[in-house]
């Protein structure tokens, strides 16, 4: 569960550092407007290549939210499959899996309760719910 909680504090401070920039941006796009509308046509070089740096700006914070939801899709898979492999661990559909070895180690009937190689059964559908959470998880995100 610490991982889950290290995402969230990222995600926070990166949302939170997102919003500073955006205010950012918006205080620059306003101070270029007032600019160009004073100085005049001078100006406009200077605009473009302010609007250049700010478009480089947006597409840098993009590829930071990309990547880190891409962190946070796979954190989130790693702990599906954690919390599906010690369910699969604690919970199995087997009963001990003692192979009888002689006559005498199988009950009289052959049908008994010693005599199964191992039913992992239960494990196996476990394990196929437990991959399909983990591909619904990223196709979702």
């Amino acid at each position: 569960m610490t991982v889950v909680v290290l995402v969230v504090i990222v995600m926070e401070v990166m949302l939170f550092v997102i919003k500073v920039l955006a205010v950012v941006i918006v205080m620059v796009v306003v101070v270029v407007v007032v600019m160009v509308v004073i100085m005049g046509k001078m100006v406009m070089v200077v605009v473009m290549m302010m609007v250049l740096v700010m478009v480089e700006m947006v597409k840098g914070i993009v590829v930071v939210i990309m990547m880190v939801m891409v962190v946070m899709v796979l954190k989130g898979a790693k702990v599906v499959v954690m919390v599906v492999m010690e369910v699969v661990r604690s919970d199995s559909g087997s009963d001990g899996g003692n192979v009888g070895v002689g006559g005498g180690a199988c009950d009289s009937g052959g049908g008994g309760r010693n005599c199964n190689v191992g039913d992992d059964g239960g494990n196996l559908l476990l394990l196929i719910v437990g991959v399909a959470l983990v591909v619904v998880v990223i196709v979702m995100e």
